[in-house]
């Protein structure tokens, strides 16, 4: 197995910077909350009281710009069965030559995507980690990171077995996902990832795999968010920027397989074909 090392430091950012930045922020949600009703201010304080207010980190994620939703919509079977019933109807479709704009792998990408974004990871947000965990069920029981990860793959309809993926260190994980001979190795910080990213990547859902912990990586907006099952005070299944988070900037190294830009883990998606786990 060929392993790429890419290493970028880039100048760090200054305190004085991320002083005004915030201060920008903290003034604007001082006008915006003087701006509103006082029914208003009514929703909004339930809002910030919700369990919403813990799923995301304390930088305030803004789900609307980034098109994601965090309170589970419908009942997590009928995801379940929606992405069963949506492989069929592609799957069908990717053995008739058409001139749709958009083929059928490209179709499978989008759905994928949105499908584990916004659909199954709602549901899991708030479910409690454990080193031991592996429930199948959302918020029923508790989950360690790399369950998380394989349960959600297997729940969008990836051909896997999702208890030995999840039992594999980060790169035999990374190896698994990436279905290619080499794994892109960062051994730098966040920021300096996040950098790299937004010069070398395509904007799309990815995983990695740090230290000891992993997760999906999503890279919207030239923003990097992590998406994992947190340790850390076992907070459990939680979305963060990643250059804020405790548990990522943690880890010294960082091993990235693409995920809805994989066009091999798509098409195995889309034939049903068994994606076979690298083992130790």
């Amino acid at each position: 197995m060929q392993i790429i090392y890419k290493k970028y430091c880039p100048p760090e950012r200054s305190r004085r910077k991320f002083d005004e930045i915030f201060l920008i922020i903290l003034l604007s949600i001082i006008i915006y909350s003087c701006s509103v009703s006082a029914e208003e201010k009514s929703d909004t304080k339930i809002k910030i009281e919700s369990p919403e207010a813990e799923i995301t980190d304390s930088l305030l994620i803004d789900t609307l710009v980034l098109d994601l939703k965090i309170t589970p919509q419908k009942k997590y079977s009928d995801w379940k069965y929606e992405a069963k019933s949506e492989w069929k109807k592609l799957n069908a479709a990717s053995k008739i030559i058409n001139s749709d704009s958009l083929s059928a792998d490209e179709k499978a990408k989008i759905y994928i995507e949105n499908l584990i974004l916004n659909k199954l990871i709602p549901h899991w947000y708030g479910t409690p980690w454990d080193f031991n965990g592996y429930t199948e069920t959302p918020k029923n029981g508790v989950i360690a990171c790399g369950y998380f990860v394989s349960t959600v793959m297997k729940h969008a309809g990836f051909n896997i077995d999702r208890y030995k993926l999840a039992q594999q260190n980060p790169f035999n994980e990374a190896c698994t996902i990436a279905l290619a001979d080499t794994v892109d190795i960062y051994n730098t910080g966040s920021h300096a990832l996040q950098e790299t990213f937004n010069k070398n990547y395509k904007e799309g859902l990815y995983f990695t795999g740090l230290d000891f912990h992993v997760g999906f990586l999503l890279f919207r907006n030239k923003e990097l968010y992590f998406i994992h099952s947190n340790y850390i005070g076992s907070k459990g299944v939680m979305i963060e920027k990643a250059v804020y988070s405790e548990a990522f900037n943690a880890s010294t190294t960082y091993r990235i397989a693409p995920f809805s830009t994989n066009e091999k883990l798509i098409k195995k998606w889309l034939k049903g074909e068994e994606i076979k786990v690298k083992m130790k």
